[in-house]
C-alpha cells in the first residue's frame, strides 16, 4: 500500500479505516489495535477497539457480537462512566470508587440502605449481614442486642434491657417489668421507684 493510499502510513499490520475512527479494518490477531466494529465509527479501547462507547469510559456499548459484563466484555453501565463491570450481574458495579459501588460484587443483592448489591433477604434495603432481623422487612436495626427494633420498639436502643411495662427495652435491674430510673426518666414518669426490689 503506498503512503498516500493507507490509512496507518507508519503501522505496518494495518492500511484501511473504513469508518475512519482510527482504528484498522485487518482484525488478525497480531494486527495493531484490529476495529472490532469496522463499519461504524467508535471510541472503546479497553474491551474493544473502535466501538461506540456512549458514556465516554473505554468500554463498548453491548451488542451483537459482544454481550455487557459478565456475559460478555462490553459495558454494563452505558450511562456511568465510573461503572463497567458487574460481576455478579445484580446491577450495582464492581469498582469500588463509582457510583453506587457493589459491596458484594461475587454475590448476587439487592441491599441499598446499608451497602449496595448484598443479599437482601427480607427485601427492606438492609443487607441480611447488617439486617438484625433478616426474616422481618419491617425491622432491621437492633444496636443494643435486646430483640427490639431501634426505630420501632426500643425505648432505650443503645443500651440493652428488657423492661415491658413503663418503656421497652430499658434496663430493669430487678426483673418486675418497669424500667430503672436514669436522668431523663424517674417515677414520674412511670419508671420502677424501687430499681432493686422486684415486689
Amino acid at each position: 500500500w503506498s503512503d498516500s493510499g493507507d490509512a496507518f502510513s507508519t503501522e505496518s499490520t494495518q492500511w484501511s479505516d473504513s469508518d475512519s475512527d482510527g482504528y484498522g479494518d485487518n482484525n488478525d490477531p497480531l494486527a495493531f489495535q484490529p476495529d472490532a466494529c469496522p463499519s461504524t465509527a467508535g471510541n472503546s479501547t479497553l474491551d474493544r477497539y473502535g466501538c461506540l462507547d456512549g458514556d465516554g469510559d473505554g468500554y463498548s456499548n453491548p451488542d451483537a457480537n459482544s454481550q455487557a459484563h459478565p456475559f460478555g466484555s462490553a459495558d454494563a453501565f452505558l450511562n456511568d462512566s465510573t461503572q463497567w463491570h458487574d460481576t455478579d450481574a445484580d446491577g450495582f458495579g464492581d469498582n469500588p470508587a463509582g457510583n453506587n459501588p457493589d459491596s458484594c460484587p461475587s454475590e448476587h443483592g439487592t441491599s441499598t440502605g446499608d451497602r449496595y448489591g448484598c443479599p437482601d433477604g427480607d427485601g427492606d434495603g438492609i443487607s441480611d449481614a447488617n439486617d438484625a432481623f433478616p426474616t422481618d422487612p419491617f425491622r432491621s436495626g437492633d444496636n443494643d442486642g435486646d430483640g427490639l427494633d431501634d426505630a420501632l420498639e426500643d425505648d432505650c436502643p443503645t443500651a440493652w434491657g428488657d423492661s415491658t411495662e413503663d418503656r421497652f427495652g430499658c434496663l430493669d435491674s430487678d426483673g418486675d417489668g418497669w424500667s430503672d430510673p436514669t436522668m431523663n426518666w424517674n417515677s414520674t414518669n412511670g419508671a420502677d421507684a424501687f430499681p432493686l426490689d422486684a415486689t
